[in-house]
């Protein structure tokens, strides 16, 4: 019963750290996208920012689940959290040059 109990809540916290993780990504790329729709006076750049997640996600899914499968899952975690950091730098970075430049 122990060992239920423990895989339960293991999964809970990762069902609540995927469910925030999104709601955090979603909520950065729409104010990338407003921002962008504020600085540009254009739609498209708007819809193109608003694709491009989903866009990635199918395209790359596939192949990061035959990756995942095949490797230790700390360090593909650890490379992940690793990777939207740097992200999210580089993405505040260039929405800051964005805004001095207008």
């Amino acid at each position: 019963m122990e060992k239920t109990k423990g895989i339960s809540r293991q999964l809970i916290t990762a069902g609540w750290t995927s469910f925030f993780s999104e709601i955090g990504s979603s909520t950065f790329m729409f104010s990338v996208s407003l921002l962008l729709l504020h600085t540009y006076h254009n739609a498209g750049v708007f819809t193109l920012v608003q694709l491009l997640e989903p866009g990635i996600i199918l395209l790359f899914n596939p192949f990061i689940g035959v990756y995942v499968d095949q490797h230790k899952k700390k360090n593909i975690a650890l490379t992940s959290q690793l990777g939207l950091v740097i992200t999210f730098v580089i993405l505040s970075a260039w929405i800051n040059k964005l805004k001095l430049e207008s």
